[in-house]
């Protein structure tokens, strides 16, 4: 088997084929798969953006956390500006919270509470209500 999950004879650049290989990938349960689709897509291609975040979040779903954070922290520093910083807070702050790291994850949850998009503003203050909780329910020393 040669990792192609979708026909590629689609119209399209190779990056953009690589990105709608990723997706299939993703969608079909092989998250390292994906990750290596999305890391093959080109930097300066019109997918580039959604393709680095999507590689973080294949990462994390891969159990690759050190990779994830440090592609996801990445897509950050490159598209500060981006629709996707807040879900990608968001992807960090369950990374860090997966590595027992609560204090870094909360500061993501928080940053991620920051965005407009009601859903994941929500998933942020969950997040960080559990955080809280936990923190309430440790003993006293």
């Amino acid at each position: 088997m040669d990792g192609t999950l979708a026909s590629s004879h689609s119209l399209g650049t190779a990056s953009e084929a690589a990105f709608r290989e990723g997706w299939v990938a993703l969608r079909a349960g092989q998250p390292a798969l994906a990750a290596h689709w999305f890391a093959s897509v080109e930097s300066g291609s019109a997918v580039a953006e959604d393709a680095h975040y999507w590689q973080g979040v294949s990462l994390a779903r891969a159990g690759r956390l050190e990779q994830a954070v440090s592609v996801l922290e990445r897509f950050a520093a490159r598209y500060p500006r981006s629709l996707r910083r807040s879900e990608a807070a968001l992807v960090l702050g369950w990374v860090h919270l997966q590595r027992h790291a609560e204090k870094r994850a909360a500061s993501y949850f928080a940053e991620a509470m920051l965005t407009d998009d009601p859903a994941t503003r929500q998933k942020a203050a969950d997040a960080l209500a559990r955080i809280n909780g936990r923190a309430r329910e440790l003993p006293k020393s």
